[in-house]
């Protein structure tokens, strides 16, 4: 049922409008409540924005610094190129011996197969050739004979497709089979080894004695015998064979893997992989730099219209891009083991004015030709020995993650989204509360969930003060009314007093 409102008919006020503009003065603390929490939204935003591109920080550091240390940085990473790429081709690990081989493959590996002759039926053909006896034949794994095997029932009634079947329902099938149709009328059956190489040869027979008055292999196109399969081979600069039951050859020579594709020779040069390390150092860049991007907007201040980023009050926030700085741009000390190369600038690294970082790329390469392993170092040492800024502490002891630019960068991800990261301080001095951007992110969520039990307490006292402005205007109302009744009563009897004394 609507709310049915007359509003000032016995004042003739607007009581309704008046109303109105009462609730909305009493609703101003709402508003106002309402303003911050959108703030706060704002801020929730960029600090999840934030979050997420530490995050992304902090994993192009570990690629840089590689997940087992230098044997998977990509610092120290090989590529490998073949003169001849229609021979095969090769990847190679950061083990692979630097230099230039020579590969010839002798054999590709051919899988054992046998391919049954055209037949004259469809698949789905019974033989009906007026066979009243059934011949048993088995399909057995030269290797394992005994273990990988199938038998297969022939009958007059058996087709081309019911034999694929049975032998393709054998988990111990050594081979699988599938028939093949030239036309609709020509099909055949072809049985392919399920074992790469020459340990997938196997071989077909009679089991018992074969019946004149039953189905022979020659019926379904096939015939007993051996189906051998052929292992690769190659030679490395001319030493002897080395074989595989694959076209695959992993550590032929260490820390390479090289899959053959036809016979023939090919040098191969394995060297430095430049272009993938350089890759990871300048995507580690890229995700430094949106990192002081969104801190330099974020923490803005504009003296024109006196207004802050939305992250400006955050004190800690703030620190960050010094922090940052601090981390990638302070010399190691003498004590350190960083070996030849001692700062940032080894690694063609630059820092703008803006904060954000600049790759020289040619000195970047120049490193890794001549040095990956102390390039790796840069980056990744873990002596901990630093001049004392950067030193982060590990819990409440003496213990140091380590002075490697991207040991330094993640050390500080960690403490600034980990509400339990074990590094406890950004500085030797003083250092800021592990998670601040997380503990940000979590005070800001509290702040609103109060800002809106404020709120609701807020609208249950207006709805209050509006229940008791529509009474008091109602009473007032009423009241006029009588008013106005008593005075036509008067008016009335005094007209009539009159009225008798004329």
């Amino acid at each position: 049922m609507s709310d049915i409102r007359f509003s000032g008919l016995a004042s003739g006020i607007d009581t309704q409008a008046l109303i109105d503009k009462l609730i909305q003065l009493e609703r101003r603390p709402i508003t106002k409540l309402q303003g911050e929490i959108s703030q706060n939204n704002t801020k929730l935003e960029r600090l999840r924005a934030l979050n997420t591109k530490l995050k992304a920080l902090d994993a192009a550091a570990a690629k840089v610094m590689g997940s087992n240390g230098l044997a998977s940085s990509p610092l120290a990473g090989r590529s490998a190129t073949l003169s001849n790429t229609t021979v095969g081709a090769m990847t190679a690990a950061g083990s692979a011996p630097k230099g230039t081989y020579s590969f010839t493959v002798n054999a590709v590996a051919a899988d054992a197969k046998m391919l049954g002759s055209l037949t004259g039926r469809a698949a789905d053909d019974s033989l009906a050739l007026g066979y009243t006896a059934t011949n048993t034949y088995r399909i057995s794994l030269d290797a394992d004979p005994t273990g990988k095997f199938v038998d297969i029932n022939l009958t007059d009634t058996t087709s081309l497709a019911d034999v694929a079947a049975a032998i393709n329902a054998e988990a111990n099938s050594p081979v699988t089979a599938t028939v093949t149709n030239a036309t609709a009328s020509q099909s055949r059956l072809v049985l392919v080894s399920k074992t790469s190489g020459e340990p997938g040869t196997f071989t077909v027979g009679v089991v018992g004695s074969e019946q004149a008055t039953g189905p022979k292999l020659s019926d379904y196109g096939l015939a007993a015998g051996t189906a051998s399969g052929t292992n690769a081979s190659i030679s490395i600069d001319g030493d002897a064979a080395i074989t595989s039951s694959t076209n695959t050859f992993v550590d032929a020579l260490p820390g390479t893997t090289f899959t053959a594709f036809t016979t023939g020779t090919t040098s191969v040069t394995i060297d430095n992989d430049v272009a993938t390390a350089r890759g990871a150092v300048k995507d580690l860049v890229a995700r430094y730099n949106e990192v002081i991007s969104q801190l330099r907007e974020d923490t803005r201040y504009d003296p024109g219209s006196q207004r802050g980023g939305p992250l400006r009050s955050e004190s800690g926030v703030r620190g960050l891009s010094q922090a940052l700085s601090r981390m990638v741009t302070e010399t190691f000390d003498g004590t350190g083991t960083n070996g030849t190369f001692s700062n940032y600038k080894a690694a063609g690294l630059t820092v703008n004015r803006d904060g954000t970082l600049s790759l020289d790329e040619k000195t970047l390469d120049d490193a890794i030709k001549s040095n990956p392993t102390e390039l790796h170092r840069l980056f990744a040492n873990e002596d901990g020995e630093t001049s004392g800024s950067v030193r982060l502490n590990l819990g409440g002891s003496d213990t140091t993650m380590g002075d490697g630019l991207a040991n330094r960068l993640r050390a500080l991800v960690s403490s600034a989204t980990d509400l339990s990261s074990p590094y406890n301080a950004v500085g030797a001095t003083g250092g800021r509360s592990p998670g601040l951007v997380l503990g940000a992110i979590n005070a800001v969520t509290r702040a609103n969930t109060r800002l809106n039990d404020r709120i609701d307490g807020e609208e249950r006292r207006v709805e209050r003060r509006e229940r008791l402005l529509r009474l008091q205007f109602q009473n007032m109302e009423r009241a006029i009314s009588g008013l106005r009744a008593q005075g036509s009563y008067l008016s009335n009897q005094l007209a009539s007093l009159q009225g008798q004394q004329g």
